[in-house]
């Protein structure tokens, strides 16, 4: 491959939708976006399974699935722990590892810049400066490489708000004087980015530079009632703050085009955004429950049946008027604090039970073979049995249906290995199940499978279709189909005149490239680069840290 300095500019918008985005071009609101479209190649990217934050930033940055790179959730996958909620140790970002993008480019000889990238903490030296992003420890003083840079940034330099976690505890985002203090503080700390950005370009000169916006995400949880004129809730929308969600995005469209400036002639832009987003689900499945209607779940009766054992009491109140009632009148912070009393898997007959399912994100659960040999009081013998096992579960699953409605539930089902390929794999949960976009799963175990969800500050949720966006001298304009997430390493490598490992999951999108240029720089492949170390390594974070980041998490819904 040749040596040509292309200079590249990754721009992310977290959650980016063409259902939002486009809209907003068409209202005028983003001059810069539309140029870009206009004369670059788009279409929709494919997020992974599930379709959120810490695996598809994580498969971004590698070009490797899940499996390769071993990250499915914020938390670690252990398939030998009776969990129905997810473990409460962060599993380790997969930008420690040997054959994230810019560790590769920066070891090629191209100086890079790196900025709120999410799970890339703790910041690791590259060839050049980098700024980590979500899943930094509140507070933390060690966010950047080289050290001094947090300095050169500044107070004014914030990762996120720490507002989500003080709202949930006092009071309710849906009131509008909270949100116009949202609306506020995202105005400031993506205006204070984008500058700060703009200047590490013009003193350091990176041949590929990088930034995520996060408020997009941000947008698309909390205001989606202001971003889709067609969702409940949006006849109700305040007019002035509707024009400064508007105003949010004109703030986001200038940084766009000023960090295309920075770049230079001839930059080579990527746009994209980790998922897609969509009106928030209405009802909950509960996977457990299902399960133990198919037999494969057992609840505890030995101790007493009746009054005196606690899943009698549990299954009795999990979806009743006195629920409701508490639901309606207890202030959050004790609904919390009752809810993390309740051991779910107290209730469960462990060496009864077969399989149980553990939701990985929304509307994607995993269901674990309590197998032999792999769980303390694992029943189902490896081999014929467990497929046994998982053949039952995904027949189950194509004809479960909302007992209200009818509607199939599970739009997708897969033995994990059918999902993901990699050392990671068997970490994973046995089956993958993917419901109705209307639907989350839940872990929990009332006497139904469906219930109306619970009301909550988020009006919207994640999809698992992306943006794609690509513009520059090599870039043939027009839309594109079929673009993957796993796709954009590959054809950032081979922008950057790089050979493309071949250890990668992804594929360059050469239909995004004029056929003159790609005649003259065809795709090289080079065999696999370093090898990544294991995500699930000891934990990066201290207990406190753990515990802050938790909460944090949980104030922006992923909990």
């Amino acid at each position: 491959m040749s040596d040509e300095r292309t200079p590249l500019l990754v721009i992310g918008l977290d959650g980016g939708s063409w259902t939002v985005l486009g809209p907003a071009i068409d209202a005028g609101l983003m001059p810069n976006l539309a140029r870009l479209r206009a004369g670059g190649a788009w279409g929709d990217l494919a997020s992974t399974v599930p379709p959120f934050t810490a695996p598809a930033w994580s498969t971004f940055m590698t070009g490797k699935n899940p499996g390769q790179h071993g990250v499915l959730s914020f938390f670690r996958q252990d398939v030998t722990a009776y969990a129905l909620t997810p473990s409460a140790v962060l599993a380790a970002g997969a930008a420690q590892r040997d054959d994230v993008l810019w560790v590769r480019l920066g070891a090629a000889g191209r100086r890079v810049g790196v900025v709120n990238v999410p799970v890339t903490y703790p910041p690791r030296p590259v060839n050049g400066f980098l700024v980590t992003g979500l899943m930094t420890p509140i507070g933390s003083e060690t966010f950047t490489y080289p050290q001094a840079l947090a300095q050169e940034l500044g107070a004014d330099y914030v990762i996120e708000p720490d507002y989500l976690r003080e709202f949930t505890e006092t009071s309710d985002l849906g009131r509008l004087p909270m949100r116009e203090r949202m609306l506020a503080d995202l105005d400031r700390s993506e205006a204070v980015r984008a500058q700060a950005c703009v200047d590490l370009i013009a003193r350091n000169r990176p041949d590929f530079f990088m930034v995520v916006f996060a408020s997009t995400d941000r947008l698309g949880h909390f205001f989606w009632d202001y971003l889709d004129p067609n969702v409940a809730g949006a006849t109700d929308r305040d007019a002035a703050l509707l024009a400064r969600v508007q105003a949010h995005f004109r703030l986001l469209d200038d940084a766009i085009g000023a960090l295309v400036a920075a770049m230079g002639p001839g930059v080579t832009v990527l746009l994209m955004s980790d998922h897609g987003f969509g009106p928030a689900p209405q009802r909950w499945a509960h996977a457990n429950t299902w399960l133990r209607e198919q037999g494969l779940l057992a609840l505890q009766t030995g101790r007493a049946v009746g009054w005196t054992n606690p899943a009698f009491w549990k299954a009795r109140l999990e979806d009743s008027p006195v629920k409701r009632w508490a639901r309606a009148v207890l202030p959050r912070s004790a609904q919390r604090a009752i809810r993390r009393a309740e051991r779910l898997e107290d209730l469960v007959d462990w060496p009864a039970t077969r399989a149980y399912a553990m939701p990985l994100y929304t509307n994607v659960t995993g269901v674990i073979v309590n197998l032999r040999g792999r769980q303390a009081d694992g029943c189902v013998e490896p081999g014929a049995d467990y497929e046994a096992v998982r053949d039952a579960v995904l027949a189950a699953a194509a004809a479960w249906r909302d007992p209200f409605t009818g509607e199939r539930l599970v739009r997708s089902a897969w033995r994990r290995e059918e999902l993901y390929r990699g050392e990671h794999t068997t970490q994973f949960p046995d089956v993958i199940l993917a419901l109705a976009l209307d639907y989350t799963v839940v872990p929990t175990l009332p006497p139904r499978t469906v219930t109306p969800a619970d009301p909550t500050d988020r009006t919207g949720d994640h999809r698992p279709e992306g943006i794609f966006l690509a513009y520059g001298p090599a870039i043939r304009p027009g839309p594109l189909a079929g673009a993957a997430i796993a796709d954009l390493a590959p054809t950032l490598y081979h922008l950057a005149g790089l050979p493309v490992p071949d250890d990668l999951d992804g594929r360059v999108l050469q239909a995004a490239f004029d056929p003159a240029w790609l005649a003259g720089h065809p795709v090289c492949r080079a065999a696999e680069g370093p090898a990544g170390s294991p995500a699930a390594a000891a934990s990066i974070y201290t207990a406190e840290e753990e515990a802050a980041l938790a909460q944090h998490l949980a104030a922006l819904g992923y909990l």
